[in-house]
């Protein structure tokens, strides 16, 4: 780690109190707090609190225990037997450690401030690697190493038991309530319910059906429910999709919006209060790791942390580790459950886009009459990993209908959703000119 430090002194000494009376939490914490000489180097404020740490996780890996008041009292004497002043102040910190009444703490409080705490210092030591090896023209260990920096898990979890029905009832009740988030319709989330942290959804459709506008609906809609979330796009120059988003956010075409006033977009957008970042990769050059990379140094830089990940799209996206050449089925089922892992890693729902294969296509453009998973390109490996799999139905006459105004007709079909029910068909009205999603048919 850098040679960061606790925000507060008050903040450390109930941490560290909490660490010597909680076991499972000093053996998932205690690794990561760890110096090797209390005085030159400390995570915190008072560094006699890093002598005291240091000499619990000592005690323990030799012991199995963390040690007593009275044991850790003599071994303090023994250490500044010489430096009556310093052995004097640790024991005064060690019975202020030891004798504080952890029932009273913000448990979830003080155990989100230290996950905090270290993987802001090890994505900053990270960095400043990466920076040297950049410098040095090494590229190869660049993402790798950012990634494993913060994805470290502190939580070991033991399950959960169903005698225990305060615990179970409670997460119970917790996944019935709204998350907040939304799928870019009151009707998809009527029938899917909210989107979940690490839950992965898929649009599915023809080439040019709009499936980067349904995209664009999702990141819009849940900013203007205050949200902040990431666009990867691998196929859309990020001026054209801002300029998209933009359109459905101001409710104007691409030309009138790229005459709008500054102030006039400040007054729509500050409305909302949420934000959208558009990070553009190559075609297949771009994987889950890069994702995680570029997410990590947004909130190491920034603070910013997503409430939704927008990545268009699966085919298009390079697996962390293997190569195209592999069998399919594995390669896009790495893909998409990479995907999925992306969301679990930064608590946050994964919405993204997949094509249907030539066998859905119509005769004369648009889908055959009713597409479902067995005409999607790729379809077994990408159906067996995603939670919802929501297909464009849009037939080549509906197509060419909505040439003329640039206004067509769509449907949705629900082919998966591993909460609920399946084979909900939705009607939608979808406006190229402003890029935006209506719910039921047009009025014509």
């Amino acid at each position: 780690m850098t040679d960061l430090k606790f925000s507060s002194s008050s903040l450390e000494r109930f941490i560290l109190a909490y660490l010597i009376k909680d076991r499972s939490f000093f053996l998932k914490v205690g690794q990561f707090l760890k110096t090797f000489d209390f005085q030159k180097k400390s995570y915190f404020i008072d560094s006699k609190l890093q002598w005291i740490l240091n000499t619990c996780l000592i005690y323990y890996d030799k012991y199995d225990r963390v040690p007593s008041l009275d044991t850790i009292k003599i071994l303090a004497e023994g250490k500044f037997k010489n430096d009556n002043l310093l052995s004097e102040s640790i024991i005064n910190a060690l019975e202020e450690i030891y004798n504080k009444d952890t029932s009273t703490f913000e448990i979830d409080y003080l155990k989100d401030e230290t996950v905090k705490f270290i993987k802001t210092a090890r994505a900053v030591e990270a960095t400043l690697q990466n920076q040297m090896d950049i410098a040095n023209g090494n590229f190869e260990e660049l993402t790798e190493r950012m990634q494993n920096a913060v994805n470290i898990n502190l939580d070991k979890d033991m399950g959960i038991s169903l005698a225990d029905t305060k615990t179970v009832l409670a997460l119970l009740k917790e996944q019935e309530e709204d998350s907040g988030l939304t799928f870019g319709s009151n009707m998809l989330d009527r029938f899917l319910g909210s989107p979940r942290a690490g839950e992965l959804m898929a649009f599915c459709g023809t080439p040019g059906v709009g499936k980067t506008i349904w995209l664009g609906n999702v990141a819009v809609e849940n900013m203007k429910l205050g949200k902040k979330g990431v666009f990867f796009s691998l196929e859309v120059d990020r001026r054209r999709l801002a300029k998209r988003l933009y359109s459905a956010l101001l409710y104007k075409t691409g030309v009138d919006v790229a005459n709008t006033s500054k102030e006039e977009a400040d007054a729509i957008i500050s409305q909302y209060g949420g934000d959208i970042l558009i990070k553009n990769y190559q075609a297949h050059n771009a994987c889950c790791n890069d994702f995680a990379n570029f997410l990590t140094n947004a909130y190491t830089i920034n603070g910013f942390k997503p409430d939704f990940i927008v990545i268009d799209y699966i085919l298009i996206t390079a697996a962390n580790n293997m190569h195209q050449d592999d069998n399919m089925y594995s390669y896009y089922k790495t893909v998409s459950e990479e995907m999925r892992n992306l969301g679990v890693m930064f608590e946050c729902p994964v919405f993204t886009a997949t094509q249907i294969n030539r066998d859905g296509m119509g005769d004369k453009g648009g889908t055959k009459a009713l597409v479902t998973s067995k005409d999607l390109s790729q379809s077994r490996a990408i159906l067996d990993t995603v939670d919802y799999l929501a297909i464009i139905q849009q037939t080549s006459n509906e197509k060419k209908l909505g040439e003329n105004d640039g206004i067509a007709e769509q449907r949705i079909l629900i082919d998966k959703n591993r909460n609920g029910a399946s084979g909900e068909i939705i009607n939608f009205t979808i406006d190229y000119n402003t890029m935006t999603i209506s719910e039921g048919k047009k009025q014509r």
